[in-house]
């Protein structure tokens, strides 16, 4: 067995199984209304992202700390904001093209 090859693919199935849990924590995110309720950049808590949006707090603050372990979000002493680069690709207009068309069981969706 050539040790390098197989080490290259473990490496590539682990990136691809972080991948495919940020893409599920994006989509929820885009669904549940969490990025545009953060579309200002303005830093929140999880306490008060969930009131605007009507999402339970504790799985709000999972979800922020994952996006923050993603990249996506900046935390500081409790506060969370969408860094800028989320803030526009994500929070303004939603995801178009990516949560309808993916996850529609409408087949007219994808058309």
């Amino acid at each position: 067995m050539d040790e390098a090859r197989l080490h290259d693919f473990m490496g590539k199935l682990v990136g691809d199984m972080g991948a495919a849990a940020t893409l599920a924590n994006v989509i929820l995110g885009d669904e549940l209304g969490l990025y545009r309720a953060m579309a200002d950049s303005q830093p929140t808590t999880p306490e008060a992202l969930a009131e605007k949006t009507g999402c339970h707090p504790r799985l709000v603050r999972e979800w922020l700390n994952a996006q923050a372990a993603a990249g996506y979000m900046e935390h500081d002493k409790g506060f969370f904001c969408a860094t800028r680069s989320a803030g526009h690709g994500l929070g303004a207009g939603g995801l178009p093209g990516l949560h309808g068309r993916w996850c529609s069981s409408d087949c007219r969706a994808v058309s």
